[in-house]
């Protein structure tokens, strides 16, 4: 399934797309230049996604540290991750895919992604808090979750409905 996912993401940086990069009339602009410029947008979509996921993940671990007094590090952290799914949910479609389709159409994928990342963060957290603490896990489960969903939703849940 990744390798799909992977094979689209290399398919859609060979390809060159009329609308992504402006070309001349006269002369037409060589593959290497149009390569770049692909390479460039993607570095901006992921800078954007990281930083609308910076909100994210300071609600994420705003609710995390309010919590992990009262219960454990597992249910607090995933407490922050469901509310920090919640905030990026529009932030993302709005700021970082500009998805054309309604709502309704998109927020399944992005909500299967994001409960497949709440089950990643959960696991890589159980996994990590014995052993180190519990602040440098969730550190670790967000570089690993971001990556993740970042090519799910690159890929998939906005893939066809991108402006």
């Amino acid at each position: 399934m990744i390798g799909h996912f992977m094979h689209g993401l290399i398919s859609d940086l060979l390809t060159v797309d009329a609308h992504a990069v402006p070309q001349s009339p006269v002369i037409p602009m060589p593959v290497k230049s149009t390569t770049l410029a692909l390479v460039q947008r993607y570095l901006c979509v992921i800078m954007r996604y990281a930083g609308v996921g910076i909100i994210g993940t300071v609600v994420h671990f705003l609710i995390l540290l309010l919590l992990v007094d009262f219960t454990t590090p597992v249910v607090a952290s995933t407490v922050g991750a469901i509310a920090g799914c919640i905030t990026n949910f529009q932030l993302v479609r709005n700021y970082v895919f500009t998805a054309r389709a309604n709502q309704l159409l998109v927020f399944p994928k992005f909500a299967t992604v994001a409960i497949g990342g709440i089950g990643l963060n959960a696991a890589i957290m159980l996994a990590l808090t014995p052993l180190l603490p519990v602040i440098v896990c969730q550190v670790a489960a967000i570089g690993i979750v971001f990556v993740t969903g970042f090519l799910l939703n690159n890929c998939w849940s906005f893939g066809e409905y991108r402006a």
